[in-house]
């Protein structure tokens, strides 16, 4: 997610037992306001989230007093995130990164899984697959020899299956 789509989500946007985060919305301040706008796109999207974030999200709403599913579920404003990230490098005497860096880390990962790169540009939101490629190419470079691997790997077994006959 973006920065500003993660200070305009809202507590209505989880759903729970998808586990899914529905993004429509974007934060941004205009001439000193905090304005909610569609997303960068304008473009909504509905992504899975890994059980392990939808605990963490329980477990937060938890220590919230009562929140009504209108409500912010970070209402926050940008640089109290950084500030946060800043300490918390800090404490744990790792070189700091932006709020950004881990949206970079989050497509890179799933890159290095093999993920299906349609898929890594819906996640991120982008409106063409061609920016996920631009912004992350740089992360295929052993993509050629992994592809000369898999088909000498095929056309072995062809190999073989046809002396075999």
């Amino acid at each position: 997610m973006r920065k500003g789509e993660l200070l305009a989500l809202k507590w209505s946007r989880i759903n729970f037992a998808g586990p899914t985060v529905d993004i429509r919305e974007f934060y941004q301040r205009l001439r000193g306001k905090a304005v909610i706008t569609p997303t960068k796109t304008g473009e909504s999207r509905i992504i899975r989230l890994p059980e392990v974030c939808i605990d963490q999200l329980k477990e937060y709403r938890r220590c919230i007093y009562d929140p009504a599913t209108e409500d912010y579920i970070f209402p926050w404003e940008k640089r109290f995130i950084e500030l946060g990230i800043s300490k918390g490098c800090k404490e744990a005497g790792v070189k700091r990164i932006h709020v950004h860096g881990l949206r970079h880390s989050h497509a890179s990962l799933l890159i290095s899984l093999g993920v299906n790169i349609v898929l890594i540009s819906k996640r991120l939101g982008h409106a063409e697959v061609s920016t996920t490629l631009d912004t992350y190419s740089h992360f295929f470079p052993d993509d050629e020899k992994t592809v000369v691997d898999q088909l000498d790997t095929v056309m072995q077994k062809e190999t073989e299956n046809l002396q075999s006959l």
